[in-house]
């Protein structure tokens, strides 16, 4: 217990000194909110927490002046990108804090209602920026974990019941095998990727009760593709009216008309950008021509649901 202290003293003392030397970068303040928050500080790491937003926002928003924030009275988002991992969510959030309009949080994923809820609220609304009711301006964060839990849309109903909620939805095929290679990038994942894939296949086929989203393992490659199954339970708990639902190839081909329709939905200006560079792309070669067919007829049930549940087209199994 005293080693534990002990760095996290030494971290402490090392991000002081960091901000000695560098005062207007945000970072610097994330990470001493971060190294206070697993040490047990939570209320200084909030004070950090605004200071850096307030620090993020000088730099990313110029043109914007925030208001000085207590811990009384945070500002809450107004929207949430609540899925799906692997579909392009990091370029859409890229995308839309560079609206004038829309200010970003002081990190994409803040993973608050799916595990950091123990730090209360407070702790998550520290996260955002410090917008004053007259200001026009909106923010939001993006962590695709969320779609897969029926907690987290209940608990995120209790405290913000009228939350734009936005999902992205990729070819549920194409969307598993680049979970699989980002794991093996990571070191997560040492299976060939036929191995990884059709053995999660055959074991949810084998064993009904699997389709239990409680049943959750580390890789869940095929699971997180079954949209159906996870869009349905939030759908349960808001109302239709406040999901966007994007499909990643229209955000991947087209994005500023894709973006576009997003910020009709949130409410802000149109606004194109220069540009609308992918973030995070994943590389790597094709899988057997025979596995995606595999892939495609395990889909096809599930993706046909989604769309009668919607009442949508995704043409992903043709």
């Amino acid at each position: 217990m005293l080693f534990i202290l002990g760095k996290f003293e030494e971290s402490i003392r090392a991000l002081h000194q960091a901000i000695k030397l560098e005062p207007e970068k945000s970072l610097f303040y994330q990470l001493l909110g971060n190294t206070l928050s697993e040490k047990g500080e939570l209320s200084e790491a909030i004070k950090n927490y605004q200071i850096a937003s307030q620090k993020k926002i000088s730099y990313t928003h110029p043109h914007v002046v925030l208001k000085s924030q207590k811990e009384q009275h945070l500002s809450t988002p107004n929207f949430l990108i609540i899925g799906q991992v692997k579909c392009g969510t990091s370029s859409l959030y890229s995308y839309l804090t560079q609206h004038p309009q829309i200010l970003p949080a002081i990190k994409k994923e803040i993973h608050f209602w799916n595990n950091n809820f123990n730090k209360g609220i407070n702790w998550y609304l520290a996260h955002f920026p410090s917008i004053d009711s007259g200001q026009n301006l909106i923010t939001g964060e993006a962590t695709p974990n969320y779609l897969e839990s029926q907690k987290v849309a209940e608990s995120l109903f209790q405290e913000f019941p009228n939350i734009k909620l936005i999902v992205l939805l990729r070819n549920p095929v194409d969307r598993a095998i680049s979970q699989y290679y980002m794991f093996v990038k990571k070191g997560k994942e040492k299976r060939s990727v036929e191995k990884a894939i059709l053995s999660e296949i055959e074991s949810i086929t084998r064993k009904s009760n699997i389709n239990s989203l409680n049943n959750f393992n580390i890789s869940n490659y095929i699971k997180r593709s079954q949209y159906i199954e996870h869009l349905s339970q939030w759908m349960e708990i808001f109302p239709r009216n406040q999901f966007l639902i994007v499909k990643s190839e229209d955000l991947f081909v087209t994005p500023e008309t894709t973006v576009d329709r997003v910020f009709q939905f949130l409410g802000v200006e149109s606004y194109q950008l220069p540009k609308y560079p992918k973030v995070n792309p994943g590389k790597y070669p094709p899988i057997p021509e025979s596995m995606r067919q595999t892939m495609n007829d395990y889909f096809r049930p599930f993706n046909q649901q989604l769309e009668e549940y919607l009442d949508r087209k995704f043409n992903w199994y043709c």
